[in-house]
């Protein structure tokens, strides 16, 4: 009895099972024709909604002309408030030097009514390179040391000190050195003769005259014999009366081998003795 009672149970259940199969198979067609109905109805909404969306406005050649001017008007507005802006500020500007021009004039006016206007100073050459201090006025004298002049006082013509001189010599040779050039320069000119300072390569001092007479000036600062004995061997080919002026008197026996010798005390005899007769009376040694 129970048995079948069992058998009977099992059969329903397989009964049941296969009802529950079938059915199911029976939903497959009507949910697979639904999803395609939607997905037909939304393909459609979404082209009909593609093809009314707002066309994007293309301007005519009318509409491009009309915002042109537009523009180059705004542009011209406002190049129109910025130039009054600029005119304004210049305007302000102007006022403003005006009345500081006019404050220091009227203070510089002032200062002229109450103090003393100092003279210029009196113009001199300052490129002259050699100046005696007794000829320029403390102006001028401060202005020769400004630009590099330097002062001596050696006496030209012989021991102590001489005249106070301003002086600015080449950059190739000394103080002492350009000195006793100038004074040879200004001894022949008492003469009348012209003579030429050469910073190189020609004797120091050259006086043109007859044949022309060298002057050259040593300090004994350089004394190499091979160097001197160059120099005055050339010297000697270019000039046939030539002096050697040595500022200190122990130079002399130095230098009396390379030609005639003279010490600051001869300057003035040997001028005199150069042009004062017509021939050039010199012999060298």
């Amino acid at each position: 009895m129970d048995l079948e009672k069992f058998f009977e149970c099992l059969l329903k259940g397989a009964v049941l099972i296969i009802v529950l199969i079938v059915g199911a198979l029976a939903l497959v067609p009507i949910a697979l024709g639904f999803a395609i109905v939607s997905l037909v109805l939304f393909a459609k909404d979404s082209i009909r909604s593609f093809m009314d969306r707002p066309r994007p406005y293309a301007p005519t050649q009318y509409d491009l002309a009309g915002m042109a001017e537009s523009i180059e008007r705004q542009n011209r507005l406002a190049d129109e408030r910025r130039a009054k802006e600029f005119d304004k500020r210049r305007e302000a500007h102007v006022r403003q030097r005006r009345i500081e021009l006019e404050s220091r004039l009227a203070g510089e006016k002032k200062q002229i009514e109450t103090k003393e206007v100092k003279p210029q100073i009196e113009f001199i050459d300052i490129y002259k390179g050699f100046f005696y201090a007794k000829d320029l006025t403390d102006d001028q004298i401060n202005m020769c040391k400004n630009n590099g002049y330097a002062e001596l006082n050696i006496n030209p013509f012989g021991a102590g000190k001489g005249p106070r001189v301003l002086i600015k010599p080449p950059d190739n040779q000394s103080l002492v050195h350009y000195y006793f050039c100038m004074i040879l320069q200004k001894e022949a000119e008492k003469y009348g003769k012209e003579a030429t300072i050469y910073p190189s390569v020609h004797p120091d001092v050259v006086i043109f005259d007859t044949g022309g007479i060298a002057f050259e000036v040593e300090t004994g600062s350089h004394y190499k014999k091979k160097d001197l004995k160059e120099k005055f061997r050339r010297v000697k080919e270019d000039f046939s009366v030539y002096y050697i002026l040595v500022t200190k008197w122990e130079l002399k026996e130095k230098y009396k081998q390379y030609g005639n010798v003279i010490t600051r005390s001869e300057i003035k005899e040997t001028m005199a003795g150069l042009f004062n007769n017509s021939a050039l009376n010199s012999d060298q040694k």
